[in-house]
């Protein structure tokens, strides 16, 4: 008779807790999901251009942007009639070499892992074979990790804004080349290029470009 009556004193504790257990979940609501957060823009580093010389206005030296080439014949010239940003854009020429590669390019040396790195520049084509903008991770070693290029650009083309991005993922990537590359004959002019470090979660269709293109 004892064991009974411990036995019946537990199942009325069981039910007492059990009933307590659905009030309190009836009349007290469950706390709220924590609502997934869009980063705005000016709270991420996309405020902060990491290139050098970023518009042409100053003299390139061996510190901001680099000429590499596959031919001696195509000509470089600052033009201060045709330009998008500041007083001066960066004109590229090749009327000779249909094999030519001509590209223009800064090294951004040191990279944080786990970010989003994003290359934009304002280009304008004339008579062109073919143009485009490219972004390279590289390791210790200079071995190329992980690459991204903009659509290609042809013919004659008023200003646009070309864009590319890569992740750093990967710990191994230490040294980033962001380049313009023209291959063939025509003639390009660049300006106004950026180069910004997101978080590596942050979307690209969250990037104000009405921001970028002022």
């Amino acid at each position: 008779m004892k064991n009974k009556g411990i036995i019946l004193f537990f199942l009325l504790a069981v039910l007492v807790i059990a009933a307590v257990i659905y009030l309190l979940g009836t009349f007290m609501p469950p706390p709220e999901k924590e609502k997934t957060k869009k980063i705005p823009l000016d709270e991420v580093e996309i405020t902060k251009n990491h290139f050098l010389n970023h518009s042409f206005e100053k003299e390139l030296t061996s510190s901001d942007w680099v000429f590499e080439s596959n031919y001696n014949s195509y000509l470089s010239t600052f033009d201060n009639a045709v330009k998008k940003d500041g007083d001066y854009s960066l004109q590229l020429v090749n009327d000779k070499s249909t094999g030519g590669i001509v590209k223009v390019y800064q090294k951004l040396k040191k990279t944080e892992p786990e970010k989003k790195y994003i290359f934009f520049a304002m280009v304008k084509t004339e008579d062109s074979d073919s143009v485009r903008i490219e972004i390279n991770g590289f390791n210790e070693k200079d071995s190329l990790i992980v690459t991204g290029y903009s659509e290609t650009v042809k013919g004659t083309t008023d200003w646009q804004m070309l864009g590319s991005w890569i992740r750093t993922q990967r710990t191994d990537v230490k040294k980033i080349v962001s380049s313009l590359v023209m291959m063939g004959r025509g003639r390009v002019w660049v300006d106004d290029c950026k180069l910004y470090e997101v978080p590596i979660e942050y979307p690209f269709t969250n990037i104000d470009f009405g921001k970028i293109l002022k």
